[in-house]
C-alpha cells in the first residue's frame, strides 16, 4: 500500500500476510477489501484484519466490492449449485444476503449511492443490476456484449464504461451506455 505522494511509490509497504489477493477494493471507511483463499476480509491500512465475510461450506467467495455505502458486494461460488452469484454483506462481514440466483453471475459493482448492484450474467454475456437490498435483476444495456472485465460506473452514476470489441472493424472500443436508457453513448476506437 501507498499514500500516493511520492512519484517512486518508495511508500509502499506490504499490509497482508504475502497469500496471493488477486482482488482488491477500497471500503467507504478507508480499509481495503481483499479476496483471499475462499474468503473475503477487510483490511485496515496497517495490515490489520477488521472483519470477514464468513463463508459457507464448500463455497469460495472472490471479487469483493467496497460500495460507497458501507455495504461489500462478491461473486460467491457453491459446489452443492455449481453456481456463483452475488452476495453483499455489510462493512463488518455481518448481515450476508445472496442478491441474485443465476448460474455465472460475476463482478459486482455499486452505484455511486450504493442503492444498485451491477454485474455480469456470464451464461448470457449481459450486464445486469440488482436492488442493494435484493429483488429482481434486471438487463441495463441493449445488445450490448463486451470484455465482462473491463467496465466501471460513474461517479455520477448515470454512464458506465465497457471495453467492447468492434467484430466489423476487428479491434477494441470502450463504449460510454446510458444506465438510465442502456443506450450507447459513444464508441472509441483503441
Amino acid at each position: 500500500m501507498s499514500s500516493g505522494q511520492k512519484a517512486d511509490y518508495s511508500d509502499a509497504r506490504q499490509v497482508t500476510s504475502g497469500d496471493p489477493a488477486p482482488v482488491v477494493s477500497w471500503t467507504s471507511d478507508g480499509n481495503l477489501v481483499a479476496e483471499q483463499e475462499a474468503s473475503i476480509r477487510v483490511i485496515n491500512p496497517s495490515g490489520g484484519l477488521e472483519a470477514e465475510v464468513t463463508h459457507e461450506k464448500e463455497s469460495g467467495s472472490m471479487q469483493p466490492y467496497g460500495c460507497g455505502d458501507g455495504h461489500i458486494v462478491f461473486a460467491r461460488g457453491t459446489l452443492n449449485s455449481l453456481s456463483v452469484n452475488i452476495w453483499r454483506s455489510e462493512g463488518d462481514g455481518s448481515g450476508v444476503r445472496r442478491l441474485t440466483e443465476g448460474r455465472r453471475d460475476l463482478y459486482p459493482r455499486c452505484s455511486p449511492d450504493g442503492k444498485t448492484v451491477f454485474y455480469v450474467d456470464s451464461t448470457t454475456d449481459a450486464y445486469m443490476k440488482v436492488p442493494i437490498d435484493g429483488g429482481k435483476p434486471e438487463r441495463f444495456t441493449k445488445g450490448i456484449c463486451g470484455d465482462k472485465l473491463g467496465y466501471d460506473i460513474a461517479r455520477d452514476g448515470k454512464t458506465i464504461v465497457l471495453g467492447t470489441y468492434d467484430f466489423k472493424a476487428q479491434r477494441p472500443n470502450i463504449s460510454l451506455v446510458s444506465l438510465d436508457s442502456g443506450e450507447a453513448l459513444a464508441n472509441v476506437g483503441i
